[in-house]
């Protein structure tokens, strides 16, 4: 399995619960995720409740929503480095999705991340962007995940945040291309 962003929470989470996959892809996730730059939210609430609290008071979310769409203005400089094209960044912001609120907040929740990825089992690649990420630092984030028998660091170079975005995407899908083929032949 392979998931990026909150994909790779929600990956995270179901394999640490019932384990279903052989080996997975987790992209552009830490599980210690205290600074995102230029973010106008801290990023290690207390509680889940206290995350969700402040996202709506930041962005101005309604008490009955359950999703939020982030203001693109505040995403853009972590999600795409410089040398991404206009047309591309235009592209991802007429396509941006909406996200659950109460699933953003768990992973802005202090610690939350860290008891799935201890219980992760299997080959574990970490994927993130050189350029900026939405991790405290790339090089600790395999110490997490200590019953994995095999973790694979891979940072992109240059890469933002939306990797698949980025002018050296093909260098990740080749790597997990060939991590794939390695550890679950």
């Amino acid at each position: 399995g392979i998931g990026h962003s909150l994909g790779a929470a929600v990956l995270m989470e179901a394999q640490a619960t019932a384990p279903v996959f052989d080996a997975v892809g987790l992209l552009g996730l830490g599980v210690s995720v205290h600074r995102v730059p230029d973010s106008p939210v801290a990023h290690a609430a207390p509680t889940t409740e206290a995350a969700e609290r402040q996202f709506r008071e930041v962005f101005g979310v309604a008490r009955e929503a359950t999703s939020i769409q982030l203001p693109r203005i505040i995403t853009r400089p972590i999600f795409h480095a410089p040398d991404v094209p206009a047309e591309v960044i235009a592209m991802d912001d007429r396509y941006a999705s909406r996200i659950g609120l109460r699933a953003l907040a768990d992973i802005a929740t202090d610690g939350y991340l860290v008891p799935h990825a201890e219980r992760i089992a299997v080959p574990v690649l970490l994927g993130f962007g050189a350029a900026v990420e939405v991790c405290d630092d790339p090089h600790a984030e395999p110490e997490r995940y200590r019953a994995a028998r095999d973790i694979t660091l891979f940072i992109v170079p240059g890469s933002g945040h939306c990797h698949n975005l980025s002018t050296n995407r093909t260098m990740l899908w080749d790597r997990i291309d060939s991590w794939t083929r390695q550890v679950v032949s």
